[in-house]
């Protein structure tokens, strides 16, 4: 076989694969949160989170642990879904800078990866393909947008987040009315 066989079937096989990885619908979010007070900690699935969320309705499994830890279902669920506006490209030209890095790591001691590694970085897409699915930043969707397979959530942290966010929002507000 000639060379020029073989080097077409290479170009095909790449052609293939680059397409893909391309269009392939499956992208990495997380779909297991390790729901941490203090000294109780669980993994439920993202769903059950997420059902909290939207309808106030929680799973065996959520009630048991946030009856653990003494936590009132209706606080936890205003800071899951209380949305914070922010125009994304500012959000990103922030989150760029030595100031959004500080929030980034302020925002991670409640919200990170279950191994504590790069978190800043899967804090900073997790924000940002949140904020591209709807406008909105909510601590839900950042959770649901998480690049990893667990996301850990250390739940008596949630408000000290939910502030840092709305931090963010008023800090950007500020530039915004200065530059107009």
């Amino acid at each position: 076989m000639s060379l020029r066989f073989w080097l077409q079937r290479l170009a095909l096989f790449l052609l293939v694969s680059f397409s893909v990885m391309l269009f392939s619908t499956t992208a990495l979010a997380a779909d297991r949160v390790v729901l941490k007070y203090r000294i109780f900690s669980e993994s439920i699935p993202v769903k059950d989170l997420s059902t909290l969320a939207e309808t106030g309705e929680a799973s065996m499994l959520l009630q048991a642990n946030l009856a653990l830890a003494q936590q009132d279902k209706e606080v936890v669920r205003r800071y899951l879904t209380t949305p914070i506006k922010i125009n994304p490209v500012l959000l990103e030209r922030l989150l760029d800078s030595p100031i959004g890095n500080v929030a980034l790591d302020k925002i991670s001691q409640a919200i990170h990866t279950p191994s504590g590694q790069d978190d800043r970085q899967a804090l900073h897409s997790a924000l940002m393909n949140s904020i591209r699915s709807d406008g909105n930043l909510s601590l839900i969707n950042i959770i649901q947008h998480y690049p990893t397979n667990v996301v850990q959530v250390e739940g008596d942290k949630l408000e000290s987040a939910y502030r840092q966010l709305s931090e963010i929002e008023g800090r950007l507000q500020n530039l915004r009315d200065k530059l107009s």
